[in-house]
């Protein structure tokens, strides 16, 4: 609670008392702050609402307003073996709800298992679908999406879809990727740059996102025992940065330790050589998320991009690259100074000036949502 007390005083405090009390303002705080800091804690419960695909049944959360909801939402999270449990992503989904959103988390198979592939395009569209259906029902012909990190990738080429895209109204990209080699290249080794023909930055990057990168890349290999010691080398890693791995590694075959290769290297300019390494067993599902083989030009919905300049897992030049690729009349980007998940304080006045106007950008496209003729208030189907 301390930390979001943080958060609404530093937009009083920053935009001042004039901004404070337009309309909309309270709505536009709990935006900034369910993407700065969402809320802690139990609230309600949501309604069940089950998706459907080829593989069968999967559970979904339906976050549900105190008033009226006549604009959807589907949250889609990242890796995270919780899936739509997850704390921070309930939290989230809370905060978007008392913005008055109705908010559809669904659980991605794909995405808890931390294996981003083609089949996470599948599952997104189908999650979105069903939400779409639901709103649909409500008199709403269209709803929003938000995704986060390495969901936006899936979503976008979801929504890339002419059938689903003119159902979707709104995506909203937090700490998106666009160049998966780009993104390798930051995570393993803090090395990265505005284009191919920019000069290399480096910041180091968070050590955990390393690890992450391996624990979900080693389920690919083909080898049984090189998938045990490389989920062990990064579960030790996850727990203590500085654990000594280098016996485990020495046990590689060849195929784990042209993974392994790729995490310890510390020289942007190898990246490419030990990507092309691990072919052919990355090459359908990298090619399905890395979104600069896609063409995105012809993307429907509004787009609203928000990244942290100082992200420590995906370069915030991965959302300036997206930016340059989607519609330049339908696409917002908000680079923010300092935004992290864990540091609440370095959000300074200025930089939520640029949050409080991603967020009136959000809102804008929900006027027009709740503005649809005949529309009804969404509610969880009974039952």
């Amino acid at each position: 609670m301390r930390r979001r007390r943080i958060v609404l005083g530093l937009a009083a405090a920053g935009l001042g008392l004039a901004a404070w009390a337009a309309p909309g303002a309270v709505e536009r705080a709990r935006l900034i702050a369910a993407v700065i800091d969402p809320a802690a804690g139990p609230g309600p419960a949501p309604a069940s609402l089950p998706w459907h695909d080829a593989a069968g049944e999967h559970p979904g959360d339906l976050y549900l307003p105190a008033g009226c909801a006549r604009a959807a939402l589907a949250l889609v999270g990242g890796l995270t073996p919780d899936g739509k449990d997850d704390p921070r992503l309930a939290g989230f989904a809370r905060d978007l709800a008392d913005a008055g959103f109705a908010v559809y988390v669904p659980d991605m198979p794909s995405l808890r298992e931390q294996r981003p592939g083609a089949a996470s395009v599948t599952e997104t569209a189908a999650a979105i679908a069903r939400l779409a259906d639901l709103a649909l029902a409500a008199g709403q012909p269209r709803i929003g999406a938000v995704a986060v990190s390495f969901a936006v990738a899936p979503v976008l080429r979801a929504v890339a879809d002419p059938a689903l895209g003119a159902r979707t109204a709104l995506v909203v990209g937090i700490g998106a990727t666009y160049d998966l080699d780009a993104v390798i290249a930051f995570v393993t080794t803090g090395f990265y740059r505005d284009g191919a023909d920019a000069a290399w930055r480096h910041r180091e990057p968070n050590a955990y996102g390393k690890w992450l990168f391996l624990m979900a890349n080693a389920s690919r290999v083909g080898d049984s025992g090189d998938r045990a010691l490389l989920h062990e080398i990064a579960r030790r890693r996850l727990a203590d940065p500085a654990a000594d791995v280098a016996p485990l590694a020495a046990r590689l075959a060849s195929e784990g330790r042209a993974v392994y290769a790729l995490v310890a290297n510390p020289d942007p300019a190898r990246t490419p050589a030990l990507v092309a390494a691990l072919e052919p067993w990355r090459g359908a599902d990298h090619a399905a998320l890395d979104l600069d083989r896609h063409d995105l030009s012809a993307v429907a919905p509004a787009v609203v991009l928000i990244h942290g300049r100082d992200d420590g897992i995906v370069p915030y030049t991965e959302s300036l690259a997206l930016a340059r690729a989607l519609p330049a009349d339908r696409t917002r980007l908000f680079v923010i100074d300092g935004l992290s998940h864990v540091d609440v304080d370095a959000i300074a006045p200025g930089n939520l000036l640029a949050m409080w106007r991603a967020a009136g950008a959000v809102l804008d496209v929900r006027k027009r949502m709740d503005a649809e003729p005949g529309a009804s208030c969404l509610a969880a189907p009974a039952g």
